[in-house]
C-alpha cells in the first residue's frame, strides 16, 4: 500500500464521520427533547447532583432518573464559556424552574476539580452526608464513534472513584444512559 492508498481510504470514511457528528447534533439538541412525568421518591437518597454541559434528553432522563430516587435535586454546570451558560440556563429554567442550577466557573477549562470541589462543600453543608452523582451519558451507536468524543464522563467518574480513595467518602455514582440511534 502506498500514500494514495491510505488518503483514499481517509477520504472515504471522512463522509461517516461527517454524518455521525450531523446525526450526533441532531439527537443531543434541545429540541429533540421528550418531556416524561414520572412517578418522584421510590429510593431513598437525600441528595442527588447532576452535571450538565448542555441541556439534551440525556439530560432529560437524568433528571427524570434523580426525581425518582432523591429527595432534592441539585443541577451542576461548569463554565466553560459565556454562551454555553447562557444557554444552558435558559433552556434549564424553561424545563426545571423549581430544581437549582449551579454555575461554576471554569477560567482553565478544568471540569472535574471544581465539581469535587463543589461536591465536598455540599457534603460539609449536609453533615458529611455524601451527594450522590448522576451522570446522563450518551452510548454511541458504533464503538467507533466513542473515540470521536471526549471522553467527560469518564473522566468525570475517575476523578470522583480517586477523589474517594483520598478522602474516604463513599459516593454513589450513577450513569443514566442515553443511546444514540445513529
Amino acid at each position: 500500500m502506498d500514500y494514495s492508498d491510505i488518503d483514499s481510504i481517509n477520504c472515504v470514511n471522512l463522509p461517516y464521520h461527517i454524518q455521525h457528528y450531523r446525526n450526533f447534533d441532531l439527537q443531543m439538541s434541545p429540541h429533540s427533547i421528550k418531556l416524561v412525568l414520572l412517578e418522584e421518591g421510590c429510593l431513598n437518597i437525600e441528595r442527588a447532583a447532576i452535571p450538565v454541559s448542555h441541556v439534551n434528553q440525556g439530560t432529560v432522563d437524568a433528571i427524570n432518573f434523580a426525581k425518582k430516587i432523591a429527595s432534592n435535586i441539585i443541577g451542576i454546570h461548569v463554565e466553560l464559556s459565556v454562551e454555553n451558560r447562557e444557554e444552558v440556563v435558559r433552556a434549564w429554567e424553561g424545563l426545571w424552574p423549581d430544581i437549582p442550577l449551579h454555575i461554576l466557573p471554569s477560567p482553565y477549562r478544568s471540569v472535574t476539580e471544581l465539581l469535587i470541589k463543589f461536591l465536598e462543600e455540599t457534603d460539609k453543608k449536609h453533615n458529611g452526608e455524601p451527594t450522590a452523582l448522576i451522570l446522563p451519558t450518551f452510548v454511541p451507536a458504533e464503538w467507533w464513534q466513542t473515540i470521536l468524543h471526549t471522553q467527560t464522563t469518564w473522566r468525570i467518574r475517575q476523578a470522583i472513584l480517586n477523589s474517594a480513595k483520598e478522602s474516604g467518602i463513599e459516593r454513589t455514582i450513577i450513569e443514566v444512559p442515553y443511546l444514540l440511534k445513529k
